[in-house]
């Protein structure tokens, strides 16, 4: 038998996206129907862990457990977040942490004899995401019929206490002693919207232009910012990724008179949080569905609702015009860089505050006071 190199992706759409980024409409229509979702749910008698591997074994018994709820072979759930801990998955297939656990390499960050401090007071949120098959849908409509089979399965697994039941179950199958105490707790449930390859088709003519990529589709060349650029121009984004849609059209098909569109914003615009980027986007109101509740009126509550522990970056995110400062101005630490770091007080969440000082002086010295002439010397001076 011979051996043959091959690629698994976790979406339809990433797997588009990297082997045929030329036609990814037409490479998304030929293949397996699929949906993605997110959710959110509160785990109670849960710590937020200390490190990556402990991260990763908790993450796989809660989405084998939350797997049994969608009562379907092709639905499966991935978790992205425990806390302020991020999940994701490396290109050798390894689980990469971020968030408060940036930088902490996997081997090597588990150790046994750390234990696990059971506390039932203990409250963690968590997030997934979620790929459904399906070999019968074509429509929007037959998929949000899907969708909303697969939100009342898994409501009910929950509410009747069985997602609990499967934690425990799974924790103690897989030896993740951390989870003896989990209860679920059904309703704080947030569902995220639902999105289908036609829904995420039409994205592409939103008519906020920032970080456009040049694409060429259905043999008309054009600019759009759908975020589904491929890696070779992700990994060039000074050459391939361009402001304004006016500046891409005219660096890379100025003889294209179609190419820059005459759609214009609109005022009624919702920020909404993008689970697989960190990151908050924005649509008008009319494009969200009726199940997609989590929406935020700036993109400051948007980033600090939902990607506190990240706040800085996704208010950075391209496209989006940053938060906006408000409130007085106190100073945080940046652990990995022994700095601190200029907030807005309004835009911090609760446990970044108990943090923070009024000067750049009083945070080195309460953080970093071993390396103080450093800290202040990288914050711009004491």
């Amino acid at each position: 038998m011979d051996w043959i190199q091959t690629t698994l992706f976790e979406t339809v759409e990433d797997c588009c996206r990297e082997r045929f980024w030329w036609d990814i409409v037409g490479c998304i229509n030929k293949s397996p129907k699929e949906i993605q979702f997110t959710f959110s749910i509160d785990i109670n008698g849960v710590g937020e862990s200390t490190n990556c591997q402990d991260a990763d074994r908790m993450s796989q018994a809660k989405q084998d457990a939350a797997n049994v709820g969608w009562n379907d072979a092709y639905t499966h759930a991935f978790v992205t977040s425990i806390g302020n801990v991020e999940l994701s998955s490396g290109s050798d297939g390894t689980t990469e942490c971020g968030g408060s656990l940036a930088g902490q390499s996997y081997a090597g960050s588990y150790d046994p004899k750390d234990g696990y401090p059971l506390d039932s007071n203990n409250l963690v949120s968590m997030t997934f995401k979620v790929s459904a098959k399906s070999s019968t849908c074509s429509d929007d409509a037959c998929f949000t019929a899907f969708f909303n089979q697969l939100v009342t399965s898994f409501s009910l697994f929950a509410g009747y206490g069985l997602f609990t039941t499967q934690i425990i179950s799974e924790a103690s199958k897989q030896g993740v002693p951390a989870l003896f105490i989990a209860l679920a707790d059904a309703t704080s449930i947030v569902w995220g919207g639902m999105k289908t390859a036609a829904m995420v088709a039409a994205e592409s003519s939103s008519p906020n232009w920032e970080n456009t990529e040049a694409t060429v589709e259905t043999h008309k060349h054009t600019c759009t910012n759908d975020g589904r650029e491929p890696t070779y121009m992700r990994e060039n984004a000074a050459s391939y990724l361009i402001d304004s849609q006016k500046a891409c059209c005219n660096t890379w098909f100025s003889w294209e008179d179609d190419c820059i569109t005459s759609e214009t914003v609109s005022a009624d615009l919702y920020y909404y949080p993008m689970w697989e980027d960190n990151t908050c986007s924005r649509k008008q109101d009319h494009e969200f569905k009726y199940w997609e509740k989590d929406k935020f009126t700036t993109l400051d509550e948007c980033c600090r609702r939902r990607f506190g522990w990240d706040f800085t970056a996704c208010c950075n995110a391209p496209g989006m015009g940053g938060c906006t400062d408000s409130g007085s101005t106190v100073y945080s630490p940046d652990w990995l860089t022994i700095s601190c770091s200029p907030r807005s007080k309004a835009l911090l969440e609760p446990w970044e505050i108990t943090f923070a000082e009024s000067t750049t002086n009083l945070c080195c010295n309460r953080h970093f006071h071993w390396d103080k002439t450093a800290c202040c010397s990288r914050s711009g001076g004491c």
